[in-house]
């Protein structure tokens, strides 16, 4: 089985549209829809905005769904001139910006027991981008990092990009990496950009949750 988790509704909606067989439980608030895509057996779930949610929603579907491999699919921001709108990114690695406790002598981003960065599933994200090539779209690796901000200037952008050396940001990757890490799932995490330094956020979302969402359909009907 295949979990996939969105921050938002408008991220899933291309995806829920092609569930067959569909089953709905609500656990802790959020609603879990556990069906096929084509022969596969999927979950899905909306978790919400930010990394407790995210978390929660992860911990969740690891407990009562055992998926083999945990994808989380949606929208980021541009952090780098290297992608722009639209464009669509496997991650390699992904980190947590808000994370700082150096205070007491830990490196910023760091995270107890795991460090300050966790990998994603090579095999997942070699599939994936095979899958992209397939309907003509080109993926291309990312560093992202996550943090409970929506990064809307261009100071904390260029402040992240360099601290992390990281391309994209988002709310909720790093929270599920890091619940995957310890449970011991693989995890992948497609992000297409809707926003970056001087695009509107709000123009572009939906086209960028639609890109994300059928890169992933075409993945899961390839398994």
């Amino acid at each position: 089985m295949t979990g996939i988790i969105c921050a938002m509704e408008t991220e899933a909606a291309k995806i829920v549209s092609e569930m067959t067989d569909v089953r709905e439980k609500i656990i802790s608030g959020i609603a879990f829809r556990c069906g096929k895509i084509g022969k596969h057996d999927t979950v899905l779930a909306v978790c919400g905005v930010g990394k407790v949610y995210a978390a929660l929603c992860s911990e969740a579907m690891i407990l009562n769904y055992s998926p083999e491999v945990i994808v989380n699919v949606g929208i980021a921001g541009s952090l780098s001139k290297k992608f722009t709108l639209l464009d669509t990114v496997i991650a390699d690695r992904v980190c947590q910006h808000d994370m700082d406790t150096s205070a007491v002598g830990d490196e910023i981003g760091y995270i107890q027991n795991i460090g300050c960065e966790m990998k994603t599933d090579p095999e997942t994200n070699e599939a994936i981008i095979e899958a992209a090539g397939k309907a003509g779209i080109e993926l291309r690796y990312a560093k992202i990092a996550t943090g409970d901000i929506f990064v809307g200037s261009d100071s904390d952008r260029k402040k992240i990009s360099e601290r992390f050396n990281a391309q994209i940001c988002e709310m909720e990757g790093g929270a599920i990496a890091q619940v995957c890490t310890v449970n011991k799932v693989r995890f992948a995490i497609l992000r297409t950009v809707s926003d970056s330094e001087c695009e509107d956020f709000a123009v572009f979302f939906e086209k960028a949750a639609d890109i994300a969402a059928g890169i992933i359909l075409n993945y899961i009907k390839s398994i």
